[in-house]
């Protein structure tokens, strides 16, 4: 049996405003940066003409501090935790 709380009520929309900006905050780094990962490790290589700053997202962790790739140069990030997920870039 599922109980609402008075909190609750009306509140799909803004829990679904959330998670489309969160989404458009991981589109935001464009395309020329290559992201990629491992079991515990995330990637990213700028192969854009100007520098990028973008951090790694993480699920059920912290994301990464803010990191400024100039052009032709990576960076990886080490997962947070076992339970993590490595959930894309956004810039920052």
């Amino acid at each position: 049996m599922a109980v609402a709380s008075a909190n609750s009520v009306g509140a799909g929309a803004d829990t679904r405003t959330k998670v489309s900006q969160q989404n458009a905050e991981v589109l935001a780094v464009p395309e020329c940066v290559r992201r990629w990962s491992t079991t515990n490790y995330a990637y990213a290589r700028n192969n854009c003409s100007g520098s990028h700053s973008l951090r790694f997202k993480w699920s059920l962790a912290p994301d990464s501090d803010c990191v400024t790739l100039r052009p032709g140069y990576q960076a990886h990030h080490e997962r947070p935790n076992f339970a993590s997920r490595f959930e894309g870039l956004a810039s920052c």
